[in-house]
Formats: structure tokens, C-alpha cells, sequence
């Protein structure tokens, strides 16, 4: 999905794949679709082939709430998670603005939590948006604080778009989400509609 099936590094990446299943006794797939693709690509048998799903580990759900994060709002809306070129963050932030300034709603507060190559352009674009005092951007947060926002959020956005990578993945925020009993919306994704 990063490369458009092209280039050397690509083709570098598919053939040591293609080498480490033929060499693998057993191989562990995260998911149904991991497992689906290593099933046709590596030519195993069913009984060579097994699921160990990803799981967010040690979750304090017990942590209370943070009413100062909805910065005087009715409702937070939260994500987590990196954000990169293929997490659908800037979704999100178009989102916000037209929830904001189209639909000229104020009692709507939003957290984005997680950092990677892409948020200094989305603090940019958010500012450029002037939804500075509608959207909170703290960059990579502790565990605690993190626990404390999936506590207090109204609801989770995973923001990541159908494409050959996310489709296949099983995200870790759709299991915080729900580990928190958070209400959440996200693309279409096959993992993610599984989870």
C-alpha cells in the first residue's frame, strides 16, 4: 500500500516474504485477512497457519473522568493513535471544521492524541482551519493521560481510509475504544468492521 507495488524496495520486501514463508515451519498472522494472504502467497496449509490477535495491553479503565479536557463542552470527541499519511487524521480534522464552522456547533470538543511524521502539518492545518480552541493536539501522552481521555471521550474516531494497508489491519484504537465502552466511527475497513 506505501509503495504502489512498484519500485525496488517494494520488490525487495515481497521477495523476503516470499523467502521467509517458504523457509517457516509455522507462521502467526495478526488477523483473518493476515492469514488469508499468507495462505495464498505462502502456499501453507491450514494447520501451518494460526491467528494471534494484537491487543492493547493493561488498560486502567478505572482511572475517573477529566471534565477540564472538554474544555467547557457538552461532548469530546477523541482519537489516538499515529498520525501519518495513511491514518486519515486530516479527516478529522475537516470533520471538525465542518462540524465547527459549517454547522456552527460550540459544544463540541476534540482530542487527538499520538504523534508521527504527518502532525506538525495537521497542527498547521488545523490552525489554518482556526480551530485551535476546538481541537487539542498534545503530540505522544503518557498512559495515564491517555486512559484518562478514552474515559472522558464521548466517542472514538478511527479516521484511517479503505486501502490495500489499513484494510488489513487490525488497529489498536478499535480496541481501546471499545475496551472503554466508547461509542466509535471509522471507515468501512474490513478488520475494523470485524473488531
Amino acid at each position: 500500500a506505501k509503495f504502489g507495488r512498484r519500485g525496488l524496495l517494494y520488490w525487495a520486501v515481497r521477495i523476503a516474504e516470499r523467502c521467509t514463508l517458504a523457509v517457516a515451519d509455522a507462521v502467526m498472522a495478526t488477523n483473518q485477512s493476515v492469514l488469508a494472504a499468507v495462505k495464498q502467497r505462502g502456499r501453507k496449509s491450514d494447520d501451518e497457519v494460526f491467528i494471534v490477535r494484537t491487543a492493547p495491553n493493561k488498560l486502567n479503565t478505572s482511572l475517573p473522568e477529566d471534565p477540564a479536557l472538554k474544555k467547557g463542552r457538552k461532548h469530546l470527541v477523541g482519537y489516538t493513535g499515529v498520525m501519518g499519511n495513511a491514518d486519515g487524521v486530516n479527516y478529522l480534522i475537516e470533520a471538525a471544521r465542518h462540524i465547527v464552522k459549517s454547522r456552527k456547533r460550540t459544544d463540541v470538543q476534540f482530542l487527538l492524541m499520538g504523534s508521527g511524521p504527518e502532525h506538525a502539518d495537521l497542527l498547521k492545518l488545523r490552525d489554518a482551519l482556526g480551530l485551535a480552541d476546538f481541537i487539542d493536539m498534545p503530540g505522544r501522552v503518557s498512559n495515564e493521560f491517555l486512559f484518562t481521555g478514552l474515559k472522558t471521550m464521548d466517542l472514538g474516531v478511527a479516521c484511517d481510509p479503505i486501502n490495500d494497508y489499513n484494510d488489513h489491519c487490525t488497529m489498536n484504537k478499535t480496541l481501546e475504544y471499545m475496551a472503554f465502552g466508547k461509542a466509535q466511527v471509522m471507515f468501512g475497513t474490513r478488520e475494523g468492521r470485524f473488531s
